[in-house]
Order: C-alpha cells, then sequence, then structure tokens
C-alpha cells in the first residue's frame, strides 16, 4: 500500500486527534484472577489528563479538539471465573465529546495466571497474561458533516500482582497493534492503517468482595515513546458467586 511512507509519525496521539477523546483499549484490571465459578461486575471511569510527556501545553489533551467538551471515558464489564487459574472477561466503553462525536467500544479476554509464590512474610505474588481483542467505532462531526473511523485492536498484557491482605498492587505491561479502517487519501474508499503500541500501568485494588481500584497508564506508538497518552482510571469490582464458587482443586 502507498500510503504507508506518508505516514511514519503516526501514533497514538493521531487517533486521539481522530476520536473524541483518549481511549483504553485495556480495561483497568487485577493480575490475580477471578474465583472457580464466581462472576466479578465492574465500573470504570478513564480521565486523559495529558498527552506526551512535553511541557507544552499544546500536548493537553484537549487541544485536538477544538469546539469539543471530551467528558471521561465509561467502561463497564464482566468477568468469569473458571478452573485452573483462569478467566474470562468483556466490557463495553463510550466516550463522548460534546459538539464534536462519539466512540463505542467492546472488547474480550482471557486470563490466565502463569506464576505464583507466597513470600516469606505471607504475601501472593503471582505473574498473568490476558491476550484480548477489541473494536471501537469512532463517529466525528465537523459543522454539519461526519465521518466514521473503525479501529481493530489486538492486545498482549502482562500482568504483575503483589496481594497482602484486601489489598492487590498491580503493574502491568501492554503491547498493543490497532488496525484503523479510514479514508487515509480522502478518495473516499477506506484503507487499513497498522499502528503499534505500548502502554505500562500501576494499579491498587482494596476490598474484599466488594473492591475500589485506582490505575495510572501511559499509552504511547511504539515509534514514538514520548508522545503518548496519560490515563487515570478509577472504579469499582463486585464478586458475586463467591460463596456458591467451588474451591481450587488441590496440586
Amino acid at each position: 500500500m502507498t500510503w504507508l511512507p506518508r505516514f511514519p509519525q503516526i501514533s497514538v496521539a493521531l487517533l486521539a486527534a481522530l476520536g473524541p477523546g483518549c481511549v483504553t483499549v485495556v480495561p483497568m484490571q487485577t493480575a490475580s484472577v477471578v474465583a472457580p465459578g464466581a462472576y466479578r461486575l465492574s465500573g470504570s471511569a478513564t480521565l486523559s489528563t495529558w498527552c506526551s510527556v512535553s511541557l507544552d501545553p499544546a500536548h493537553n489533551c484537549n487541544a485536538g479538539f477544538a469546539g469539543g467538551v471530551p467528558l471521561p471515558e465509561a467502561r463497564v464489564g464482566a468477568r468469569h471465573g473458571l478452573q485452573g487459574g483462569f478467566d474470562l472477561g468483556s466490557s463495553l466503553q463510550a466516550e463522548v465529546s460534546v459538539g464534536r462525536g462519539y466512540q463505542l467500544g467492546l472488547y474480550a479476554d482471557a486470563k490466565k495466571e502463569v506464576w505464583e509464590r507466597e513470600t516469606p512474610a505471607g504475601h501472593r505474588q503471582l505473574l498473568s497474561v490476558a491476550p484480548g481483542l477489541g473494536y471501537t467505532a469512532y463517529e466525528i462531526t465537523s459543522g454539519s458533516s461526519g465521518s466514521g473511523v473503525g479501529v481493530l485492536d489486538a492486545a498482549l498484557p502482562v500482568y504483575f500482582g503483589h496481594q497482602s491482605g484486601n489489598l492487590e498492587w498491580v503493574a502491568g505491561a501492554k503491547y498493543i497493534e490497532r488496525f484503523i479502517f479510514t479514508d487515509v487519501d480522502g478518495d473516499g474508499r477506506r484503507e487499513l492503517l497498522p499502528l503499534g503500541e505500548l502502554a505500562v500501568s500501576v494499579g491498587l485494588f482494596a476490598g474484599g468482595a466488594t473492591k475500589f481500584g485506582v490505575e495510572l497508564a501511559y499509552q504511547s506508538g511504539v515509534d514514538r515513546p514520548w508522545g503518548g497518552l496519560f490515563n487515570i482510571s478509577a472504579g469499582v469490582l463486585w464478586d458475586v458467586g463467591l460463596a456458591d464458587a467451588p474451591a481450587p482443586a488441590e496440586e
């Protein structure tokens, strides 16, 4: 495709400018999986506070949305625990920029605990991977006209968790391959634009069956590591069905 060399500097910041706001591809979550047989319901909100590590005010996340007022991204989700340190999850996210457009997205993943140990202090540490797929539809308005952009995401997050009592500290690293379907050349035909992105995050979840969580994440294009997005997320997770969930099998 001849258009690829014309866009060597495209990164996540451009995607933010195309849509109504900054989007989190992978939802905030614990490193640990849901107990077998139980369900976890969640609700969260994400605010993009700054685009790039530059102190230039032009990189404020609102700068690309002239004429619009971006609202925080809202996400609801559910997970189901299976045997063998494994669970499945899906979530739906939406974000609106008043006067500019909106985005709607769906994401699904499978998480597996691949390593764990107990520290001398009796705390649990674990490592998990959670490959997932998602799709986000953007509707962008400009005056009386509008255009749509579709983005297919394939993500591979890796999480490290440290559990102490009712606290779980989580550090994450994610690789995301984004495939944007848009009219690149202005010829009326949609083309496929692939973008590779990296993200890192730190978070804390507190509570038992009801958990409150916060997360700080940074996401950028592979080719422009200093031109990404800072996202702050906060949410609540409810575990249901724990009393009826079977105990993990003894190894």
